[in-house]
């Protein structure tokens, strides 16, 4: 029997070696949005609130953000991911405008007759979700804001671990922006690979136990 269970998680183990792909990493980073955090235009007396949640994928090298707001002063035409640490405004921090990324996609926008750049826009309360791919030679400038002389994924995922990109939401009432929040780091998430890696532990050490009963048994050794 102790044969047995150890040759099958022996099969098991060989056919995760060669069946499963490299295991990516999901890198969530998260906010909350408030007008105390908002630098430009002088400030934000807003009691807007807002959620976010960007998640990196270091494998096929996308950025997801998935954002929800609610009590803005009047519909929202731009929502954006800056890079600037807490409490410096982008205009500092990159005057140049090297990180610089719209997160509010057209179908998100849906009152009509905006009062700034766009046909649509966003209600005071609601939710979207964007995604933008990359690749690992593009970081979408956060290496040349972070002064470095090449771009790359890499560097986006460093200046995010350093909390210096942020997201803010603009209205008619706060054009320099009504909300704003800090990215900082989450916990990773465990691609699915993680958790097959995980039962083969608990198979292998489940056989070990039983193996190890078997011999005690043998020799009339009480197992500890």
């Amino acid at each position: 029997m102790q044969f047995k269970c150890i040759f099958g998680a022996t099969l098991f183990a060989a056919a995760f070696v060669v069946s499963a792909p490299v295991s990516a990493a999901l890198i969530e980073y998260t906010t909350t949005l408030t007008a105390a955090q908002v630098v430009d235009g002088g400030g934000s007396t807003s009691s807007a609130v807002g959620n976010a949640v960007v998640t990196l994928d270091d494998t096929l090298f996308t950025v997801t953000t998935n954002l929800t707001w609610t009590g803005l002063s009047g519909p929202a035409d731009r929502s954006h991911l800056h890079f600037a640490p807490i409490g410096v405004s982008r205009s500092v921090a990159d005057p140049n405008t090297y990180f610089f990324h719209e997160v509010l996609d057209d179908p998100a926008r849906t009152v009509l007759n905006c009062n700034l750049d766009f046909t649509d826009c966003v209600p005071p309360s609601g939710s979207s979700t964007d995604i933008l791919q990359l690749g690992v030679d593009n970081g979408y400038g956060a290496g040349l804001a972070l002064g470095f002389a090449t771009d790359s994924f890499a560097d986006l995922i460093l200046a995010l671990n350093q909390g210096d990109i942020y997201l803010d939401m603009h209205t008619g009432l706060y054009p320099s922006g009504e909300i704003r929040g800090q990215l900082s780091p989450a916990a990773a998430v465990p691609e699915p690979s993680s958790f097959a890696l995980a039962s083969l532990g608990i198979l292998f050490m489940a056989c070990l136990w039983r193996f190890r009963r078997g011999v005690f048994a043998a020799l009339a050794i009480p197992a500890s």
